[in-house]
């Protein structure tokens, strides 16, 4: 699905509440049972699915704003969503349409 400008301004927003809700916090080495999260939140213009891997050693808290700031940069990095990684996290956003 390509995210179009009314979408992508969405997207931000569900970003915000699932880095807030369910994607921040403490994270375990991946591979654990704790070191990854996923989020799933409708929007009017379709759904968008988030997950965040932890992918360094160790136990590692991700705080709201790095937790959003590393989504945002896949949401408007490319129209069709992404996945990136950095030292400690692996970032993903996935437009789809429908509801979660």
């Amino acid at each position: 699905m390509q995210l179009t400008n009314l979408f992508t301004d969405a997207a931000a927003v569900v970003a915000d509440k699932a880095c807030d809700l369910k994607l921040g916090g403490t994270y375990g080495p991946e591979g654990t049972y704790n070191g990854r999260k996923a989020a799933c939140f409708n929007t009017p213009h379709g759904k968008m699915d988030f997950i965040i891997t932890h992918i360094s050693d160790g136990e590692r808290d991700l705080s709201q704003e790095e937790c959003y700031d590393g989504l945002q940069k896949e949401i408007h990095g490319c129209g069709k969503g992404g996945s990136s990684s950095y030292t400690n996290w692996r970032y993903k956003a996935d437009p789809n349409e429908g509801e979660c």
